[in-house]
């Protein structure tokens, strides 16, 4: 997903004099004793009441199936629409920030908007302080209480009254209200008082939950969530639901949602995947743990993962028995999934990708940007929808997307533009090619023909006496791009200083050669300052700021590694300076860095002008830098040739693996490593990732050869790899490696912190899992050939020692 390029340029998407409205003043402090309450707080009913008013507001919404899930700025107003109006029959609004949303107009204003046609609506808040988390709830319930009261006095027969079960209080019922305008300081003029429900957001991006201790990352402390619940129940007068994560234990996650239902949840969403598990196409849900929790509840369950088209809506509603579903990742592709559309990737076999063959990509993203004009919302959610619904597009065409990522401010007019040139480039004439199988095997054509695996050199980017930063190119190595992934080596001369700098991409170093120092500093945290030593492999999770020094007469070289899907250009890290001649605070004016500081304008000057260099400086031999701390090492850095063995092979090799378990800061990073030293002549075993990961490996030392056979059984390439080579190999691929007589050793990620292989020779072969009649039947061969296959390698796994 890409962001704005211009940090300034998060302004909503409409003209500013449209966005100033004049609304008649009202009593600016909410006085809730005075409202017609929209029933008693839940925290007044018995255990058994709170269900059967959980099922009773649940049958008011309409008992919706099809629902749009939350995803951070990504399910406002304009696609909430899209969505409706190809089949959803509810939606939750984004995250919002509870502490934000209490203390800030334009936050409220900007990202929380809604119209009477968007109903039912969850409102999701993320918190970690029940107090806080309470008074944002009230800014919109006093809203909506405060409206029925004006509606009952002058238009009661749109009204319907109900005893409330439990109560005799007055009821709100979804859809009879149509208008209102809110006072400024509490809610945007689009704000309408048809809240269904609140929403307690219990999981969202770990990076977003980690820093801000709430989400998933509140799993730690499952009383501070029940007290946040409680909190709401015993307080607001509307039902309160929650989403969850799975634990990896099943009876965790059974007893996490008793504890909610019992704190008084109303209605539980529940994402099948555990908190470590983001990328839902390497990691499928767990239907079996939603149905276990669907049994163990009496509150509505929803389901929420693997929703892809029609026939998964379906199939999970059948295996969990929830009460519907939501879908996310999928939607942001294919906002039409639930009017039964499928883009190329999931329609079937002899199946058109579309109903009628009048509906693309294209025509959902005009639609989705004409909703943008009527309902503003911030350019970088528009940016982001434009990247999902055009991804398949862009992958054929990159030089599109290289046009729009380098558009630091949008217009309608350009986007308009761009997808006028998408189609003419697509379908000369200006028909866009649909998502069915002709433009499925259209891009399948292309891949196979940019898809070139041969290794390469990383080419130098920027340097100077200080040292020099190289990066690879996607151009050169096209699976960059396709698997989003950036390599970078950084080289450090004596006295070499890499000036601070953050980047748009997690990622993991390795030091290759040299000893060194490095400053690290995660958001809202100190500087930690590492002593670097040939070996270290270092977790940089997004938002993180680096710095390196080298002050010996050896050359220090550190590997970077990283995932690039959420970057400016896929396939490549941008890096933002804090210092330098292209550093952050040149662009801006003397007037704003003088007030950011509080420094008068000379030392603005100063400040800014002096450091002339490029992102790398040499510093005076005299000049003393601050010196590592051994404890700052904890938990940030883990050194490959120091660590225990994963595996150790007599003449055949070792492997060091990285992951969440000896360095649990990737889990942020999202990428699992591993270092193999080969030893002379000996071979790596075929094998493959079975979990959907692709396998990005440098070669550190020695050389050696090099097979990967794909498709079909079809190599894809045979060549010999040397020190400094890097190549990636695609998922599912196999790939075999045989070292020279000097040996060879390889670094590696993978793109799953926790990675599975499995390898077809040697003791652990799936081959020997096999029972002998399925190889004689497979291979076609007789019990004694098949005895003869079985009997070998019955001691050896993954490495082979060279032939005696």
């Amino acid at each position: 997903m890409a962001t704005s390029l211009d940090l300034n340029n998060d302004f909503l998407c409409s003209n500013p004099q449209q966005q100033q409205q004049t609304e008649p003043q009202e009593n600016s402090s909410p006085s809730f004793t005075e409202t017609v309450l929209l029933g008693s707080p839940s925290g007044s009913l018995s255990g058994e009441a709170r269900v059967e008013r959980a099922w009773a507001h649940w049958s008011k919404l309409g008992r919706p199936k099809l629902i749009v899930a939350p995803m951070v700025d990504n399910s406002e107003l304009p696609f909430r629409m899209l969505c409706r109006k190809y089949g959803a029959e509810a939606a939750y609004t984004p995250m919002l920030h509870s502490r934000i949303f209490s203390e800030n107009d334009k936050y409220r204003r900007e990202e929380f908007t809604t119209c009477k046609e968007d109903r039912p609506l969850f409102v999701q808040f993320c918190a970690n302080d029940p107090d806080v988390l309470l008074e944002a709830a009230r800014r919109v319930e006093f809203e909506t209480s405060k409206e029925q009261q004006k509606q009952k006095n002058s238009t009661s027969d749109r009204l319907k009254v109900e005893q409330d079960i439990g109560t005799k209080s007055m009821k709100l019922i979804p859809g009879y209200v149509t208008s209102f305008k809110p006072i400024r300081e509490l809610l945007p003029a689009q704000m309408l008082p048809l809240l269904q429900i609140f929403r307690i957001i219990l999981v969202t991006s770990p990076r977003i939950a980690r820093r801000g201790y709430y989400g998933a990352f509140l799993m730690d402390n499952l009383p501070l969530v029940k007290s946040l619940v409680e909190k709401l129940v015993l307080n607001l007068h509307v039902p309160v639901s929650c989403k969850i994560r799975v634990f990896p234990k099943l009876e965790d996650t059974i007893n996490y949602a008793r504890m909610l239902e019992e704190a008084g949840c109303s209605l539980l969403a529940v994402h099948g995947r555990t908190r470590d598990e983001k990328d839902g196409r390497k990691f499928r849900a767990d239907w079996k743990a939603i149905k276990a929790v669907k049994s163990a509840l009496r509150i509505p369950v929803l389901a929420n993962g693997n929703i892809r088209h029609m026939n998964d809506v379906k199939n999970c509603l059948e295996e969990t028995s929830a009460d519907g579903v939501l879908s996310a990742e999928t939607l942001l592709e294919n906002p039409a999934l639930f009017a039964g559309f499928r883009t190329a990737e999931w329609a079937a076999d002899g199946e058109e990708s579309n109903k009628d063959g009048t509906l693309d990509q294209a025509d959902l993203l005009v639609e989705y940007l004409k909703l943008c004009e009527k309902y503003p919302v911030p350019w970088r959610m528009i940016r982001s929808h434009v990247h999902k619904m055009l991804g398949e597009w862009f992958r054929i065409h990159p030089q599109v997307r290289e046009d729009l990522n380098a558009q630091s401010r949008l217009t309608f007019e350009f986007l308009y533009d761009m997808v006028n040139r998408l189609r003419e480039l697509v379908m000369p004439g200006g028909k866009f090619a649909r998502f069915n199988h002709r433009s499925k095997d259209l891009i399948k054509r292309k891949e196979r023909i940019e898809i070139d695996l041969s290794p390469r050199l990383a080419k130098e980017v920027y340097g100077g006496d200080g040292g020099s930063y190289y990066a690879w190119c996607p151009s050169e190595l096209a699976m960059l791009r396709e698997g989003n992934i950036g390599a970078a080596k950084l080289a450090l001369e004596k006295n070499g200083f890499a000036l601070p700098r953050y980047s748009d991409s997690a990622k993991v170093a390795y030091v290759l050669q040299g000893n060194g120092v490095a400053g690290i500093v995660l958001p809202e945290k100190e500087e930690k300052i590492v002593a670097l030593k040939k070996g270290d492999a270092i977790a940089l999770p997004f938002g993180v700021v680096t710095w390196w020094y080298n002050k010996e007469d050896t050359e220090l070289v550190v590997l970077l590694l990283g995932d690039t899907s959420k970057a400016h250009k896929f396939g490549e890290f941008t890096d933002f300076f804090l210092a330098g001649s292209n550093a952050i605070f040149t662009g801006f004016s003397i007037e704003f860095v003088s007030r950011a500081w509080d420094v008068d304008e000379e030392a603005v000057k100063s400040l800014v002008g002096n450091q002339t260099a490029k992102g790398i400086v040499k510093l005076d031999e005299s000049f003393k830098m601050p010196e590592p701390k051994e404890e700052h090492r904890e938990g940030f850095v883990y050194n490959c040739e120091e660590a225990p063995l994963d595996v150790d092979i007599k003449d055949g090799g070792k492997v060091v693996v990285l992951n969440t378990k000896n360095l649990p800061l990737v889990a942020e990073v999202g990428l699992g490593t591993d270092l193999v030293r080969l030893d002379g002549g000996a071979m790596c075993s075929p094998g493959f990732s079975c979990d959907s990961a692709l396998q990005v490996t440098y070669i550190v030392s020695g050389s050696g050869r090099v097979q990967v056979v794909g498709v079909d059984g079809r190599r894809v390439l045979e060549t010999t790899v040397k020190a400094g080579n890097l190549f990636i190999i695609p998922r599912f691929f196999v790939v075999s490696k045989i070292c020279d007589p000097d040996g060879m050793a390889w670094f590696s990620i993978i793109t799953t912190p926790n990675p599975i292989f499995t390898h077809l020779a040697g003791r652990t072969s799936v081959w020997k899992a096999l029972s002998p009649q399925v190889l004689e039947a497979s291979l076609k061969v007789s019990p004694n050939v098949e005895q003869l296959f079985r009997s070998k390698r019955m001691n050896e796994e993954i490495f082979f020692p060279p032939p005696k």
